[in-house]
């Protein structure tokens, strides 16, 4: 699509927003790493952040107290940690065998392991290792505080503009791609109604050459 594209801004807006994005989705700390697995294992390791939060807040439930309500007890797949290898590779819009094919060399190089569901034995679930989990703690604050990084580099006051602009641009572009549909929609409307007269009149044509001939029949 990009190379189909002779606005020079939008040319430019294209290669900042895909080396952009390059910068905070393809990205690995280590050479060993590829950047794929890395955000292998910062999936694996949100999985375990939202897991351990969620136990947390459980933990300081007090169940029985409502009337007529009792808290049931965690099912065995419940307790499962990690991420299903399914669910991964849809996160990552990749294929099963692909994923799990990476997964194994992060298996090889001690990030991560395998645990099967007790329920149904054909589930994979990945999980991180105590090294992975070192790794993945480490690299959690890069991001945790990424903004206030770069707001320092580039100055606050710009850093703040900029995201003002870009949500400006995300709502202009949102708004023109919201005309040229209602424009599409207004074309083929206007093609429908066109193709409606048009069948109309041949149809009242039609009409008319029947009676013009039943006329000319009864004369003769």
């Amino acid at each position: 699509m990009q190379k189909n594209i002779t606005d020079p801004q939008m040319q430019e807006l294209f290669r900042i927003t895909r080396e952009t994005r390059e910068l905070l989705f393809s990205y690995s700390p280590l050479p060993e790493l590829s950047a794929v697995q890395f955000h292998m294992l910062f999936m694996i390791f949100q999985k375990d952040k939202i897991a351990q939060c969620t136990e947390e807040k459980d933990k300081k439930k007090q169940p029985g107290k409502r009337a007529g309500r009792t808290r049931q007890p965690d099912s065995a797949e419940d307790r499962v940690p990690g991420l299903k290898i399914t669910d991964l590779a849809r996160m990552m819009h990749n294929s099963t065998p692909t994923v799990s094919e990476r997964a194994s060399e992060l298996e090889n190089l001690g990030y991560i392991e395998r645990s099967r569901s007790s329920q149904d034995r054909r589930i994979v679930y990945l999980s991180l290792t105590e090294e992975g989990l070192r790794l993945m703690s480490r690299a959690a604050q890069l991001y945790d505080n990424l903004g206030s990084r770069i707001a320092e580099r580039i100055g606050r006051e710009e850093f703040d503009h900029f995201l003002a602009t870009l949500s400006e641009l995300k709502t202009a572009l949102a708004a023109e791609e919201a005309d040229f549909a209602a424009s599409l929609a207004a074309e083929k409307a206007a093609q429908s109604a066109a193709k409606a007269v048009s069948a109309a009149s041949q149809k009242a044509a039609s009409r008319a050459a029947k009676a013009a001939g039943a006329a000319r029949k009864k004369q003769e």
